[in-house]
């Protein structure tokens, strides 16, 4: 068994990777599986805002915050 570890963009066809008739150090060698596997800390991430208005009896940041909820779904 041979494995062969390819670090690509996401958008890369798993077919674009398998090579035929593989031969290592005299041995041939055919592809009968392939695997995708995310790395850790590969993953995409994006940063959302959400302007939030809300009436309040004060502008003191600490006495306005407890009113907003902690999260917010996405």
């Amino acid at each position: 068994m041979l494995v062969k570890t390819f670090l690509v963009p996401p958008d890369t066809a798993p077919t674009e990777l398998i090579e035929k008739d593989l031969t290592r150090r005299g041995v041939a060698y055919e592809a009968i599986d392939i695997l995708r596997q995310e790395q850790p800390g590969e993953t995409e991430k994006k940063a959302v805002s959400q302007a939030v208005t809300l009436e309040s009896e004060t502008d003191k940041m600490e006495d306005i915050l407890p009113l907003l909820k902690s999260t917010m779904d996405y």
